[in-house]
């Protein structure tokens, strides 16, 4: 059975589902995923995400190894106008390795609480720091002490993360790292009693269509760094990913980045300083501008 997995672009941003098969045993009780809304085994369905932050700029992209296994994979911009990725993992026990993982930026931390998620990183830039002491962030911190005389501490999680090679594209982590440090910080492992997931599904085999929707064949978000493209298969009707001019593969299983959904978000932004870029995730409780592209009709709406 595939699963679908889903891309977001915050302009500021990008989410995508992804797609991985699933394998259950036939007694195991079966439950709507809250990330894909794909039927999956209750040990996966119910136990709660992790969050993490993935390098994406020029020199990451040949260590970016496990992140195909994401279910929802954000994009955002960050300084310099390069992005970071945040994939949301919900079915990764047997992925070895999930690199390169890096620091936090602020509104990260708000997506990942829309999934009632972990959160993951390693480093994190100052304006972090508030809403990672937050009660309501179960943050899994590889650096939690302040650098450069910023004095903080944060949850320490750094037993969750291994050193691979040297620099800063050389951090990675795995389920078994994660879920070591989640039992010893006595943490729920499973979604809270009022959660009802982030999205709404369509049922199974229900086909939903868009009255005025267009075809997407191909989606360019709009990032200048990395310049990002999804191109669309009419074969598995996957949006497979791009960027830098060249297919974006996760180099532990040697797959192309795809995804069967895609949602483009417009978030206001500005700058904190003259080098670090916030995003409002949530554009001030109003309404804003946005896209989704959906597999099947292949259909675009704005």
């Amino acid at each position: 059975m595939k699963t679908k997995k889903f891309a977001a672009a915050i302009m500021t941003g990008l989410m995508a589902f992804s797609v991985m098969s699933i394998y259950t045993s036939a007694e195991e009780q079966m439950v709507t995923s809250y990330l894909t809304g794909e039927q999956v085994p209750e040990s996966i369905g119910r136990k709660r995400a992790v969050a993490l932050m993935i390098e994406n700029d020029s020199d990451a992209v040949q260590w970016q190894r496990g992140i195909s296994s994401a279910d929802v994979m954000y994009e955002a911009m960050v300084e310099g106008g390069i992005t970071r990725m945040m994939g949301i993992f919900e079915d990764y026990q047997d992925v070895d390795q999930i690199m390169p993982i890096r620091s936090s930026r602020p509104y990260y931390v708000y997506y990942a609480r829309e999934f009632d998620a972990f959160y993951g990183h390693f480093g994190q830039v100052i304006y972090s720091v508030p809403v990672l002491h937050l009660p309501e962030t179960y943050d899994i911190a590889g650096l939690p002490y302040g650098e450069d005389g910023q004095d903080y501490i944060l949850n320490d999680g750094s037993a969750a993360y291994i050193r691979d090679h040297e620099g800063v594209t050389g951090i990675y982590t795995n389920y078994d790292l994660l879920q070591n440090v989640i039992e010893k910080c006595l943490w729920r492992t499973g979604y809270r009693d009022d959660y009802e997931g982030h999205y709404q599904f369509a049922e199974d085999g229900e086909m939903v269509t868009l009255e005025n929707g267009e075809t997407a064949n191909v989606v360019l978000p709009g990032f200048s760094y990395n310049h990002p493209r999804f191109d669309y298969n009419e074969e598995d009707h996957l949006y497979y990913r791009s960027e830098f001019g060249s297919p974006q593969i996760d180099h532990l299983n040697g797959e192309q980045l795809a995804y069967s959904n895609i949602i483009i978000q417009e978030c206001p932004s500005i700058m904190f300083d003259d080098h670090y870029l916030w995003t409002d995730p949530v554009n001030n409780g109003e309404s804003g501008n946005g896209w989704f592209l959906l597999r099947q009709p292949l259909q675009a709406h704005y």
